[in-house]
Order: C-alpha cells, then sequence, then structure tokens
C-alpha cells in the first residue's frame, strides 16, 4: 500500500509539473496566438488522445464495462465542458493567472471530500485553504474590472467541474479494478474508452450546434471549423502529446492517493507554469512574463505554499 500511494504522488507530481505546465502554455498559444474555436479544438483532442490511449490498451476486458458504465458518461460530460471552459478562460488571461485561478477547484475537492467521503479536512488543510483563498482574491483584484466578472464565473465553473471530475475519477469502477490488477495496458483501455465517450459526446454536440446554429460567432462551432488546419492539427497534437498521459495518470494517482491530494499537487501547477513561462519567454514572443505582475507572483507563492 505505501509503494502504491508513493507511485501516486510520483504521478501527480508529474503531471502537474510537467504535463499541466505545458499544457496551460498550450492552451495558451492555441486560444491567444492561433484563435482556435474552442470547441472543435476539444473535440479532435479528445478524440486524438482516445485513439493513442485505445492502441495502447489493445485488445481485452473492461471496454464494454468501461462504456456500460454510468461514471464514464458524467466523467465525458464534465471534461466537455470543462474543458471548453478552460480554453476559454484562457483567451483573457495569461497561462499563469489561469492556472492560479482555477486552483479554485482545490477547494471545491477538500469540500466535496469531506462531504461524500466521510474525509474531515485536518488543521494543515483549513490553512492551505485560507492560504489559497487569499491567494486567488489577490489574482482576481488584478484583473481588469472591464473582464472580471467574466473570469470569475469561467474561474468558479472550471474549478467545480475539475474537483467533481477528480471525485468521479476516483470512484470510477474499471479504473479500480484496473489499479488492483497493476495493468498499464488495462488502464489505458479504461481511460481510452472513457476519453473515445467524451469524444462521441462533443462530436454529436458540435455537428448539431454546426448544422443548427447560425451565428456569426467564432467561438460556436460550424462544420467549416473541422477543416481548419490549425484547429485540426494543433487539436491532434495535443490530444495525442499531452491530453492522454494527462488523463492516463489522473484516473491511476486519484485512485491512489484520492482526488484532494491530487488537487493539493495541483497547487503547485501556477509556479511551474510560471517557470516554463519565463523558459519559453526567451525563445518565442507567443509567451511573455510581462503579462504575470508582482501581485500574481506573491499570489503564486501563497497558492503553491496552500499546497504544500
Amino acid at each position: 500500500m505505501h509503494n502504491a500511494a508513493l507511485t501516486g504522488w510520483k504521478q501527480a507530481l508529474f503531471t502537474v509539473l510537467i504535463l499541466w505546465s505545458l499544457a496551460n502554455l498550450f492552451q495558451h498559444f492555441a486560444g491567444h496566438v492561433m484563435h482556435v474555436n474552442t470547441i472543435v479544438y476539444t473535440c479532435i483532442a479528445f478524440l486524438s488522445a482516445s485513439v493513442v490511449l485505445m492502441g495502447l490498451g489493445g485488445k481485452g476486458d473492461l471496454a464494454k464495462e468501461t462504456l456500460k458504465d454510468g461514471s464514464t458518461w458524467i466523467f465525458a460530460l464534465l471534461v466537455i465542458f470543462g474543458h471548453g471552459v478552460w480554453v476559454e478562460l484562457y483567451s483573457y488571461v495569461s497561462s499563469t493567472e489561469g492556472t492560479l485561478l482555477i486552483r479554485f477547484g482545490t477547494l471545491v475537492s477538500i469540500l466535496i471530500g469531506w462531504w461524500f467521503g466521510n474525509r474531515r479536512p485536518i488543521k494543515e488543510q483549513v490553512i492551505g485553504m485560507a492560504m489559497l483563498s487569499v491567494g486567488l482574491a489577490i489574482v482576481c483584484y488584478g484583473i481588469d474590472f472591464g473582464i472580471r466578472n467574466t473570469v470569475m464565473f469561467l474561474v468558479m465553473c472550471s474549478g467545480t467541474t475539475q474537483a467533481v471530475r477528480a471525485f468521479v475519477t476516483e470512484n470510477h469502477k474499471q479504473n479500480d479494478v484496473a489499479t488492483r490488477r497493476n495493468s498499464v495496458r488495462d488502464r489505458c483501455r479504461v481511460v481510452g474508452f472513457t476519453l473515445f465517450a467524451t469524444s462521441v459526446c462533443l462530436i454529436v454536440v458540435c455537428l448539431l450546434m454546426g448544422l443548427l446554429v447560425e451565428d456569426s460567432s467564432p467561438k460556436l462551432p460550424k462544420l467549416a471549423h473541422f477543416a481548419d488546419p490549425s484547429t485540426v492539427w494543433l487539436g491532434a497534437l495535443f490530444g495525442a502529446v499531452l491530453v492522454a498521459p494527462i488523463r492516463y495518470f489522473e484516473f491511476s494517482s486519484t485512485n491512489l492517493i484520492k482526488s484532494e491530494n491530487y488537487m493539493a499537487v495541483a497547487a503547485i501547477a501556477p509556479l511551474a507554469t510560471y517557470l516554463w513561462e519565463v523558459a519559453f519567454s526567451f525563445l518565442t514572443p507567443w509567451f511573455s512574463v510581462r503579462e504575470v505582475s508582482l501581485g500574481d507572483v506573491f499570489a503564486c507563492m501563497l497558492v503553491t505554499a496552500a499546497g504544500a
């Protein structure tokens, strides 16, 4: 059990320090620089990730059981909504600001673990929640007043969805079976088919909106967006290289160390993202640390300390 928990912590740290941070920068690039259609981009990303994971999982059991499990489809809907909100949020704020703000999900995850998992917060967690709240307030105060309400609404939606999704992942039956078997291929198969269900739901939504909605807004999906090279290639690359491993380790880690601990590790993400952003700012003008204020840096320190 000790070794399993240690593995879970290692997976969480790798996901947050490397994969999440790079995903945050990629999201900023897709939304700020390439101006891709949020919904179609998300659809292609998850379809790409599901194909990669199902290919790695190969033939075997748990596939049909995964598709029949209600938790799979709840996860799918949460991912679709949360990912779309995530991309939309990054069209308003910098990578580091966005990563700081969605740590709101850590607060929600602790409350969910307390209310539904009978895991009462310990003293250190309560102190961490207070520090996290102060950090979030600092970032919100530094956001332009004209978009502040929109950003706060997106943050509440994104953070809550992320926390509920982590709880659903923790209690996914087929994922638990794969964990007890300690089989990488079984988990790839479970996560792959879960993401495939996500892709199917999103494709249906995209096609219906493309056929039924007549609107000039670039944020609404249209059939023409599926033929846009930037959206297709960026979505496919993002899904295969980042979404696939992130979802794999999310399923594994939340099962091993529980959702609130996984979300607590995620509090390190703002600092990690900021450091990656600094590194990339020397290589390309697409990322600029000038977008990050001293208040954001202080808030980042508070949020990171809260997670520790």
